[in-house]
């Protein structure tokens, strides 16, 4: 029995008929009931009852073809997979704030599942990410979401994320707002996406913070936070290691401020298998976690 026998069964079936599934698949008639004869001769039962015109499947015929849709259906996603391992090679950029406890652990299924599939990694902010995508310097990339996605370019969102504020444990004040006024701010990155969230939301709600300092990574901001030098607004991400000890976590805001992450890349990325592969992983790491906190 060979798959191309199954490929005829199954496309008689799904035009209702030998022409019909002849011009679908570029066959005569005549080459198409040799096929299927061929097939009945091999399996010992009648997959069509030709007293009817045109021949109807019988019951067994629509049972075989079940079977067969599946047998051809697992022998897709297997190419699928074995294409992707020996020709994968991804250029993905990543926003640094998720490159602690998510990407690590997505790299390692990543690598445990799919050992050829290579991943190359860049740095960089979101809007910066984002064009380089557009101008297919990369893939895809892991960024926050945008305000205005460019043309051309879809968006795959698969976590969402709260804006907190962060204050030494012995920080006085229950409110969000007397806590960063009263104590020296400590700013993530002005350019990156969350410390542009961060200003606007203090500008709107007319926060007036002292900037104390400007770091460029979340875990020093909040190192510095729980060494009782200031304050800061920062994301409270899902698959990280938890803040350190000795940092009050207050609400930034009465409605939270939440930031997405996720993949952007081409519409037509010829590289769309593999951008979904790594989404996929992402999601199921998101899943899994969230599962655990319930």
């Amino acid at each position: 029995m060979e798959l191309r026998q199954l490929e005829t069964l199954v496309a008689v079936l799904n035009h209702g008929g030998f022409t019909a599934a002849g011009e679908a698949i570029g066959l005569t008639q005549s080459a198409i009931s040799i096929k299927i004869k061929m097939l009945e001769k091999e399996l010992g039962v009648e997959l069509f009852d030709r007293v009817t015109r045109p021949p109807t499947p019988t019951l067994k015929g629509l049972e075989f073809g079940r079977h067969a849709r599946e047998i051809l259906k697992m022998c897709s996603d297997l190419n699928e997979n074995l294409s992707e391992q020996l020709t994968g090679a991804l250029q993905l950029g990543t926003i640094p704030t998720i490159q602690s406890g998510l990407l690590p652990e997505a790299l390692v299924v990543l690598r445990e599942s799919h050992p050829n599939f290579n991943v190359n990694i860049i740095s960089g902010f979101s809007i910066d990410l984002s064009q380089k995508v557009n101008r297919g310097l990369i893939a895809a990339a892991i960024v926050n979401e945008p305000k205005q996605l460019l043309p051309g370019l879809s968006w795959h969102p698969f976590v969402h994320e709260k804006m907190v504020v962060i204050a030494p444990e012995n920080a006085k004040g229950k409110l969000d707002r007397e806590i960063l006024e009263s104590l020296p701010f400590i700013r993530f990155q002005r350019l990156s996406w969350e410390g542009r969230l961060t200003e606007e939301h203090l500008r709107e709600r007319g926060i007036k913070v002292k900037t104390s300092m400007e770091m460029d990574s979340l875990e020093a901001v909040s190192q510095m936070v729980a060494h009782g030098l200031g304050v800061s607004v920062v994301p409270q991400r899902d698959i990280a290691e938890p803040f350190p000890k000795h940092i009050r976590v207050i609400p930034f805001g009465k409605k939270p401020v939440i930031r997405t992450i996720g993949l952007i890349e081409k519409i037509n990325n010829p590289q769309s298998h593999l951008v979904k592969t790594m989404y996929q992983i992402l999601l199921d790491l998101v899943k899994k976690h969230s599962q655990r906190k319930k």
